[in-house]
């Protein structure tokens, strides 16, 4: 399935992700109102947890062809030396087989 913009991909990501039994997945969003900050500079658009070990996943969407700038790719070494399973996508299912491999582990 083609996508118009990066927010569309964002819709059926989360809502494929959050379909799947333990999966908690939310959009985070970064910016400023005002004189409130939020989010953090180059964090991944899509991040959750899945039961029942609570691993923690990040996902950072993408439009076919682009690349993480160089925050997001300093935010993904910074999560991943946590322990954080963190990839990049351009389709639900590249989104998928980030967070797939965890539900596994999960059953061992």
């Amino acid at each position: 399935m083609k996508f118009r913009n990066e927010g569309e991909l964002t819709s059926h990501v989360l809502k494929a992700l959050n379909q799947i039994p333990g999966v908690k997945a939310v959009r985070r969003s970064v910016g400023r109102r005002g004189y409130i900050k939020f989010g953090e500079t180059g964090e991944a658009d899509v991040q959750g947890v899945v039961a029942p070990l609570g691993r923690a996943f990040a996902i950072e969407l993408k439009m076919p062809g682009q690349e993480p700038d160089p925050h997001q790719v300093v935010w993904a070494a910074q999560v991943v030396a946590l322990g954080v399973t963190y990839g990049v996508a351009t389709s639900v299912q590249e989104a998928l087989e980030v967070v797939l491999p965890l539900i596994a582990d999960g059953r061992k």
